[in-house]
C-alpha cells in the first residue's frame, strides 16, 4: 500500500508499507532437507519520501525479513537514497 501524505504542506511526499510471504511446497522443504532446512520466507518493508527541495527527494526505508533459511536470523534493513532532478 502506498500513497501521498495527507499533509497539506506536503503534497509531494510518499509513504508506503508492504508484506511479502514466498512459501514453499512440503515436496521441496523435505526433498532439499538433507542438504539445507527451509520454511516459508515473509518480510515487510515501509518508506517514506520527502520533497526537500525543488527536485531533491530523500527516501528513508526498513525492511524485515524472516529468511527462507531455517536456522538463519531475522534480518533488518535500513537505507536511504537520494534523488537529483535537473
Amino acid at each position: 500500500m502506498s500513497g501521498s501524505v495527507p499533509i497539506a504542506s506536503r503534497p509531494l511526499d510518499r509513504f508506503g508499507i508492504g508484506y511479502f510471504r514466498f512459501a514453499l511446497t512440503k515436496d521441496v522443504i523435505h526433498g532439499l532437507a538433507p542438504l539445507v532446512a527451509l520454511e516459508d520466507e515473509q518480510g515487510a518493508e515501509v518508506f517514506y519520501t520527502a520533497e526537500v527541495a525543488h527536485g531533491i527527494r530523500l527516501t528513508a526505508m526498513t525492511q524485515v525479513v524472516d529468511s527462507v533459511l531455517r536456522n538463519s536470523q531475522t534480518a533488518v534493513f535500513v537505507g536511504g537514497r537520494a534523488r537529483v532532478i535537473f
